[in-house]
């Protein structure tokens, strides 16, 4: 499960009841899998990320310039990755209904 933390809090609230026990408990003992806290996931995901792979090409490529105006050296490298998902299946967005 790939989710926002204030929707992981969101659900401790509408399942605490006004518990604190809760709150104290890992986060896979409350969802049920393991859970990964990203600020991007605006939509939670639920799947099998070994079906996930990243791919990275082998070439980097190194740049440097000098801003003229304050006489700083900027350096860049930049790579390329690629995602590929072996079975789109393995995944699902969950949607994220507010209580009440």
């Amino acid at each position: 499960v790939c989710m926002t933390y204030a929707d992981y809090v969101r659900i401790l609230q509408t399942l605490s009841n006004g518990s604190a026990a809760l709150f104290n408990a890992p986060p896979e003992s409350i969802i049920g899998k393991p859970v990964v806290f990203c600020d991007s996931a605006t939509t939670p995901i639920v799947g099998d990320f070994n079906y996930c792979h990243l791919n990275y090409d082998g070439q980097l490529v190194y740049d440097t310039d000098k801003d003229v105006n304050t006489g700083d050296y900027l350096f860049v490298i930049t790579a390329w990755i690629d995602q590929h998902i072996l079975l789109k299946s393995a995944f699902r967005r969950a949607k994220v209904v507010p209580a009440g």
